[in-house]
């Protein structure tokens, strides 16, 4: 499992170490609001999410991954279904950390990965509300597409937009390349 390096974020596998951080992540209330995460008020059910999210991001057939700044977990990026050759990503930064472009760089990294792996379309989707996610797919090139879905979560039903973007495209934020290896 490869990591994935930007000018400020590397992309990664998490470890054991991440427990701490990442719950406190998924924990948080502005998170919660928009990255659909289930109720985590219990601890046992939290340690059994956290291990089963660090599983995955060890699984080449998933991509899952700590959204790393300097050795701190600032936030995680994931894939959130998966058929044939379209993924489907979803995101979350820790809100400490949110308006300093690390999730459009993580993301824009995140895309060219996945399109150099052979995925033909990533999708990505959020609640109409979520206005920061839907800036950071445009940012990364990514268009709004016709799909739309209704989503039961924390007991009510939120409809959800989707964004995607296709191989080849040449619509991809250049800012920040992968470095080669």
């Amino acid at each position: 499992m490869q990591n994935i390096r930007t000018p400020r974020l590397t992309l990664r596998p998490l470890s054991p170490t991440d427990e701490g951080a990442l719950l406190a992540l998924l924990r948080h209330p502005a998170v919660g609001e928009t990255y659909m995460v289930p109720d985590l008020t219990d601890d046992q059910t939290a340690q059994r999410l956290f291990q089963r999210i660090m599983t995955l991001s060890h699984d080449e057939a998933h991509f899952v991954r700590a959204i790393d700044l300097q050795g701190e977990l600032i936030g995680l990026i994931n894939d959130t279904e998966i058929t044939g050759s379209t993924l489907e990503l979803g995101w979350a930064i820790h809100p400490d950390h949110q308006n300093h472009g690390y999730c459009t760089e993580a993301v824009t990294a995140a895309l060219q990965a996945l399109l150099a792996q052979g995925y033909t379309e990533i999708t990505a989707g959020a609640f109409p509300s979520n206005q920061a996610s839907l800036r950071v797919m445009q940012k990364c090139g990514m268009t709004l597409l016709p799909k739309r879905e209704d989503v039961a979560y924390r007991g009510q039903i939120h409809h959800c937009i989707f964004y995607g973007i296709h191989a080849p495209c040449h619509t991809l934020n250049s800012e920040f390349r992968i470095p080669n290896s």
